[in-house]
């Protein structure tokens, strides 16, 4: 793992933000508590690969509300749910919103750990993207206008070739699809024509 992760704690028990905290440290993990939602959402900085240990229930915003605040910001952190007072309800609706884990209390000590673990993986596989498109961005924010118009033509270009490539399926009667009429192979059969070879037919107005 990375020396710059961290694991937030955000509980309103002080005693479980302390036995929490304690065993994540003992691991080898740097951790941060907060006694409130809306305490951690005041402090949160997105520059480092992080994961969330969140309680469900507390004063205040809860956290499935937390869990919504952080994906309207665009936040993509691993949340790890810890309750005491679990109900399918809400757990199901914090693994739908994207929650990584749902755990009870109280649950096993290297249950916790494995679960952080991989918490903190998909953790630096997220920063490690989101620090590539800023460097990017940074990139094509200094080009100059030459250079993006260069920069253009070689994406049009590409395009154009990929295109080529992988050419949409045609049907032998050019603009009629395939399989979307009544023609022998499956051919569309155009407006006043009879039957496959395509004989002229008069078309009455009305019928």
């Amino acid at each position: 793992m990375s020396e710059t992760s961290v694991v937030f704690i955000v509980d309103d028990d002080r005693a479980v933000r302390e036995s929490l905290s304690l065993i994540l440290e003992v691991a080898g993990w740097a951790v941060e508590d907060y006694a409130s939602a809306e305490a951690f959402l005041d402090a949160y900085q997105d520059d480092r690969p992080a994961c969330l240990l969140l309680d469900v229930r507390m004063p205040g915003m809860s956290g499935l509300e937390l869990q919504k605040r952080l994906a309207e910001r665009g936040v993509a952190l691993p949340i790890i749910f810890i309750s005491g007072h679990a109900d399918v309800p809400t757990s199901v609706s914090a693994m739908r919103s994207g929650a990584l884990d749902f755990l009870e209390k109280p649950f096993r000590k290297e249950q916790l750990l494995q679960r952080i673990h991989e918490a903190l993986a998909r953790a630096e596989r997220l920063h490690a993207g989101q620090v590539e498109r800023r460097r990017v961005l940074e990139r094509l924010a200094h080009l100059t206008p030459r250079e993006r118009e260069v920069m253009a033509l070689v994406v049009a270009r590409q395009v154009e070739q990929g295109d080529r490539a992988h050419p949409r399926h045609q049907s032998p009667h050019g603009r009629y699809p395939a399989g979307a009429g009544d023609g022998e192979d499956g051919g569309q059969q155009p407006a006043g024509t009879d039957g496959p070879g395509g004989a002229l037919r008069p078309v009455r107005s009305g019928a």
